[in-house]
């Protein structure tokens, strides 16, 4: 007889390059993955390696018998199998499918391939770009040999891939003449709402087409309420789940991570501090304030036009993004935070208050809620339209720079720098409110709705 609660078998599919890669929705899954696997789910992710990633995994966590590679189109992507973290991984070479994807000539191609569905009649898929057959391929060989119960996403490829083999799959019958389960579940996390097919702040624009899919999958996974208000206002997508992150995107043991003192610090730091990640602001207030140091970490957003605009600022220390996070953090007085985009979450705030560092926030998105309570949070005017300037774009990128007024990001820095008091209030409450939050994040949380959605989904 059967056991009430069999493993569940949960594909992932990454889009981030590196298996060290830092992007918060990256850790996001490989946390929620690694935890799955712990509980004694089988899991299988499908990820984006570099080569210089694989040499430093220990010997026998990397297959010696490498697979056939993969023709993208002209160019050949090796495939690999290996283990990250506890995690069954099958990889393909980052920067050979970036050479096959990352090119201008594959954007309309890609777009045109992303509006066609082979599961309605008279929506032809004759003309498949061969590089995104040979990814489409890769997927189904791996959904087919792996037989998933879930197929997690995060992006609009992955997402047609998904929904195309479901259909499918469905349409061949739920189970096969041995009863093996051959339809799943599809579940689509939504890390930011910049690559979603609806609403003002979509990069790509509107879909009828990619809409239809989200409201196909059975499961929509949302990382705030500020992302489920999204779905709901732009999107009328009402059935989305709120799960946030496993707690184990922050650490394995976040009660144990170091709570520092750091009111003798001198800096203010900034982290990826681009245009849409509020440069404007920072900027400002950096030249408002030429007695105090500020750190600025570079990272994707921080185009070279605004490293040069912080580098002539002699209170701006620029550096590279920190190896070991802890160094950044043992140095850091206060964070600055001033997003002008729709923020999904905002992870780093919670890293920051986990180690007793007071951060300075926007409103921006899912901001106000990483706060859980504990100030500062200033009010902004966000990204609500786009740059025609040619010039503006090229300094700034697509989103046109709202006006704002630095001068409460002054005023509540001034403070956070100079009242002890209030820094140390804020720190310790801080600490406390992200170590309160995170005891409500426990693995079961997860496994209890991916087992409601599959308990439909066989129904």
């Amino acid at each position: 007889m059967p056991h009430a609660n069999p493993p569940l078998r949960i594909l992932l599919i990454q889009s981030a390059y590196g298996i060290f890669a830092s992007s918060g929705g990256y850790r996001a899954n490989l946390a929620f993955c690694r935890a799955m696997a712990a509980q004694g789910h089988a899991v299988l992710m499908l990820a984006f390696p570099y080569a210089a990633d694989l040499k430093q995994l220990p010997a026998g966590d990397v297959e010696a018998a490498q697979e056939d590679p993969l023709s993208f189109g002209d160019h050949s992507v090796a495939v690999s199998r290996f283990k990250f973290k506890g995690i069954d991984c099958v990889g393909l070479d980052a920067e050979a499918y970036a050479a096959a994807f990352d090119r201008d000539e594959m954007r309309k191609p890609y777009a045109a391939w992303l509006e066609t569905d082979p599961n309605v009649e008279g929506c032809s898929e004759s003309q498949v770009p061969p590089e995104c057959a040979a990814r489409r391929d890769f997927v189904l060989g791996r959904i087919s040999a792996f037989n998933p119960t879930h197929v997690v996403v995060n992006e609009r490829g992955s997402l047609k891939i998904a929904t195309d083999a479901a259909a499918a799959a469905d349409k061949q019958g739920a189970q096969d003449k041995e009863g093996v389960q051959r339809s799943f579940v599809r579940v689509f996390i939504a890390h930011d709402v910049n690559s979603l097919p609806f609403g003002p702040f979509s990069v790509f624009g509107d879909s009828a087409m990619q809409h239809d899919r989200l409201r196909k999958v059975e499961g929509l996974w949302t990382v705030s309420e500020a992302v489920k208000a999204y779905f709901v206002q732009f999107g009328q997508l009402k059935n989305a789940k709120v799960l946030h992150n496993h707690p184990w995107i922050f650490a394995d043991d976040p009660a144990h991570l170091p709570f520092y003192d750091n009111w003798d610090k001198a800096h203010v730091t900034l982290i990826n501090p681009g245009p849409a990640k509020g440069f404007p602001i920072a900027h400002a207030v950096a030249r408002m304030a030429p007695d105090v140091n500020f750190l600025v970490i570079k990272s994707w957003a921080t185009q070279p036009y605004v490293i040069e605009q912080f580098e002539q600022l002699e209170n701006c220390t620029v550096e590279d993004s920190y190896t070991d996070i802890e160094e950044l953090w043992r140095k850091t007085k206060v964070l600055m935070v001033p997003s002008l985009c729709y923020e999904a979450f905002g992870l780093v705030v919670v890293e920051a208050m986990l180690r007793g560092i007071p951060v300075i926030s926007s409103d921006a998105g899912g901001l106000p809620e990483a706060h859980l309570g504990v100030p500062w949070v200033i009010s902004v005017n966000p990204f609500t339209e786009k740059e025609t300037n040619p010039k503006l774009v090229e300094r700034y990128g697509q989103w046109k720079l709202p006006e704002n007024d630095p001068e409460p990001w002054a005023l509540t820095l001034h403070g956070a720098l100079w009242d002890q008091e209030a820094y140390e209030t804020v720190r310790v409450k801080g600490r406390q409110a992200a170590l309160e939050y995170l005891k409500d994040l426990d693995t079961s949380k997860y496994e209890r709705w991916l087992r409601e959605l599959l308990a439909v989904k066989v129904e």
